[in-house]
């Protein structure tokens, strides 16, 4: 079934973000309200980053299943984002619902970063997460078009074009603007912040 992407329906791809940017700005009075509202933005974040990169894997492997028709390298590369990011959402919500972590305050740090310190497990899941994000933005699209200009037929070429490779562009120029957005939002929240001080 062929996925068609207008401007609308790829704006509301990110209405898990938008309301979880709604969600950071509301102020809570209760630490108990917080915390709850913190793991369903949490959730939704990822549920938005699983439903994005689900539905450009789902769209290279039709184009693979269509074009190639055998199981390639980046048909498998596809499927480990996805897969990792449905394992990221469900032990979010297990996490979630079964044994919530409160915030955990400790000594300001002498500077305006402080230390990170990962152990192995979060170590993998970091460098998955930065896999998942060049396989999206980068490898997925790449890959499309490369495989389409191999095709003789200009008649052929701008329908596998229109079939798949725009919708992907779209969902990563979407991804794009999104992430500029929160960077300027966050920007200019800050220096308001700070001016209040």
């Amino acid at each position: 079934m062929p996925i068609r992407l207008t401007p609308l329906r790829t704006v509301l791809l990110f209405a898990p973000f938008i309301i979880t940017c709604i969600l950071g700005r509301i102020q809570y009075s209760e630490l108990q309200t917080f915390i709850k509202t913190y793991y369903i933005s949490d959730n939704l974040s990822a549920f938005n980053f699983l439903l994005l990169i689900g539905l450009q894997s789902y769209l290279l492997i039709r184009f693979n299943d269509t074009v190639v028709k055998k199981l390639t390298f980046f048909k498998v590369n596809a499927l480990i984002p996805v897969i990792y990011t449905g394992y990221w959402f469900i032990c979010g919500v297990y996490q979630s619902i079964t044994k919530p972590n409160y915030p955990k305050l400790g000594r300001p740090q002498s500077g305006p970063v402080s230390l990170v310190a990962l152990n192995a497990y979060q170590t993998i899941i970091a460098l998955l997460l930065f896999y998942s994000l060049l396989t999206f933005f980068f490898t997925n699209n790449y890959y499309v078009s490369k495989q389409i200009k191999k095709i003789n037929d200009p008649t052929d070429q701008a329908a596998l074009t229109n079939e798949f490779l725009n919708p992907m562009r779209l969902i990563v120029k979407a991804s794009w603007i999104a992430i500029v957005i929160l960077f300027a939002f966050a920007f200019v929240n800050d220096i308001l912040a700070m001016l209040k001080l």
